[in-house]
């Protein structure tokens, strides 16, 4: 019965959101559908191309863009007005406009309104409302991500203080006591990490909720993780990736593995559960270096881990490099899953091997 309608997608999901669009489109063939996430954001004219039931996509900082489109949908004005979007035109195809500028004051925006969805279905409040961004963007270089994350996404920050703000104010209307911080990484840095960890203490915050979020090794400084973990930090993710400072180099990950390393066995020290993120079958990783990895992780102070198998996503450079190589096994990107299969067929490793290497994992 609605007009519009926002269908969000990765490239991971994007089969998943496919046949809910087309389930919309069957039931309601005169909406609008605007298809919005990371996946539109990379490659919005591919997402139309392999769904023509989809309208329009989004790319770009979402908030403006999507308010523009609705209002000019609203008065069957001419979409080619609308920064950021690509759409649909019965006489011209798929036209791309152009980008919408950036949104850099990410404290000018309001509070995501949480109110008005039902969120019954999901039981734990901090599920259901509990997830924070304090940045956008991440400004590092792993080829598992970028470049394409700066197209999605220029790296911008929040302030400490209206971060804090929106846990309270979460925590008071909506009952959250634990928060997931969704950033790339939420160490923004020292400085900013000590502030916001001051900000929840003075406002005795901390007292009330947990919080968990991501960070890179070598921003796992004593310092740092004693503050963050009297401020409420009950979880730190980070990806250690391969025990192979050449595997690391080729992910481009600006680790030092002799010297960050150790960082990471300190997060348990101070009272936080530990998360290490681990990738195997990375293009030019030898079956040597894959189970070097495993015998680290065993050894690793974790209190859990998750392995993935390197996987050549839409836009990033990985999945750049692999074409120009010759070495991703499928054409298919709903195929692409980095808990199932292998994707790269290498001189070094096979997919069957990488999945062998997985299962002894």
């Amino acid at each position: 019965q609605y007009d519009i309608y926002g269908v969000y997608a990765s490239t991971a999901i994007f089969k998943f959101a496919s046949k809910i669009v087309k389930d919309i489109r069957k039931g309601n063939p005169n909406a609008k559908i605007i298809m919005g996430g990371p996946y539109a954001s990379s490659q919005p004219e591919e997402v139309l191309e392999r769904l023509p039931e989809a309208d329009i996509s989004s790319f770009g900082d979402g908030e403006y863009t999507f308010a523009d489109t609705v209002d000019t949908l609203a008065a069957q004005k001419d979409l080619a007005e609308v920064q950021g979007i690509a759409w649909r035109d019965g006489a011209s195809g798929i036209i791309k406009n152009g980008p919408r500028p950036r949104i850099l004051d990410l404290d000018a925006l309001p509070f995501p309104s949480k109110e008005v969805f039902d969120h019954g279905h999901y039981k734990p409040r901090w599920f259901a409302y509990g997830a924070m961004i304090a940045s956008r963007g991440c400004p590092f270089r792993c080829t598992i991500c970028q470049p394409i994350l700066n197209n999605l996404s220029q790296y911008r920050v929040r302030k400490p203080k209206f971060v804090v703000d929106e846990m309270e104010h979460l925590h008071k209307n909506f009952g959250v006591n634990h928060f997931c911080f969704e950033d790339s990484e939420l160490l923004i840095s020292k400085a900013w990490a000590l502030n916001f960890s001051e900000e929840v203490i003075k406002r005795e915050l901390n007292k009330k909720v947990t919080f968990e979020g991501n960070a890179r090794l070598h921003q796992l400084d004593d310092e740092v993780l004693k503050k963050i973990a009297e401020a409420g930090c009950v979880k730190m993710n980070t990806g250690i990736e391969s025990a192979s400072q050449r595997v690391l180099d080729i992910l481009k990950k600006d680790i030092n593995l002799e010297k960050d390393l150790p960082r990471f066995n300190k997060i348990k020290q101070y009272g936080m559960d530990a998360h290490a993120w681990i990738i195997i079958g990375v293009p030019g990783e030898t079956w040597e270096e894959m189970m070097e990895t495993i015998k680290m992780t065993v050894n690793l102070n974790a209190t859990t881990i998750e392995v993935n198998m390197a996987t050549p996503w839409s836009g990033t450079e990985l999945e750049t490099f692999g074409r120009e190589k010759g070495w991703i096994s499928t054409p298919n990107l709903d195929d692409l899953n980095e808990k199932s299969f292998s994707y790269f067929n290498t001189p070094y490793l096979t997919p069957d091997q990488v999945q062998e290497g997985f299962n002894i994992f």
